[in-house]
């Protein structure tokens, strides 16, 4: 579920050290095989926010929950996974692929795939900005991990962005609002 608050009750040192980890590694290297170019938009879309996802929870399972935001923009970028023969980090599928090779929101920040990197052919043509309800930075207020199939993507990003707004709260008069900590 939910990021809370780098970690949200969710014990990552159990994980690391289950059987089920163990497994979940060797299925990850596997991600070398994929074959990105060969998928149709949709496909890609999910894939990617799947396993954005799920090395999300492998760095927090291996590397620890980060402290502090630089700690978290750190592991952003060191976290990574070989995806069809390229390396991607947490921060290249955000940015370089889902985002369509946008700048990160960041100071200073530069797209992620500069013109020769043959990463940038993977970049979303249309990108959607929906991708942020489905993408979990494991901070407290992210929204929640869900599995996404491409077959009914359009339709679980707006329940994801449904849900993730569902709590938050608009005073019309200039008094301001409430809702997740990452808005």
């Amino acid at each position: 579920r939910g990021g809370g608050g780098g970690g949200g009750g969710v014990d990552y040192a159990g994980l690391a050290g289950s059987e089920e980890f163990e497994e979940y590694k060797v299925l990850a290297r596997r991600l070398k095989l994929v074959d990105v170019g060969s998928m149709g938009e949709d496909e890609k879309v999910a894939f990617f926010v799947n396993t954005y996802n799920s090395l999300l929870i492998h760095a927090f399972a291996e590397l620890g929950t980060p402290g502090d935001m630089l700690s978290r923009l750190r592991l952003y970028a060191v976290a990574r996974y070989d995806i069809g023969g390229h390396t991607y980090t947490l921060n290249e599928i955000e940015n370089g692929v889902l985002r369509g090779n946008a700048r990160p929101p960041t100071p200073n920040g530069r797209a992620p795939f500069s013109d020769g990197d043959p990463r940038k052919g993977f970049a979303c043509a249309r990108p959607d900005p929906r991708i942020h309800f489905a993408l979990n930075c494991g901070a407290r207020g992210c929204p929640a991990i869900r599995f996404y199939k491409p077959e009914r993507l359009d339709a679980d990003l707006g329940r994801a962005a449904e849900a993730f707004c569902a709590g938050a709260e608009v005073d019309e008069g200039g008094g301001g609002g409430r809702g997740s900590q990452i808005f």
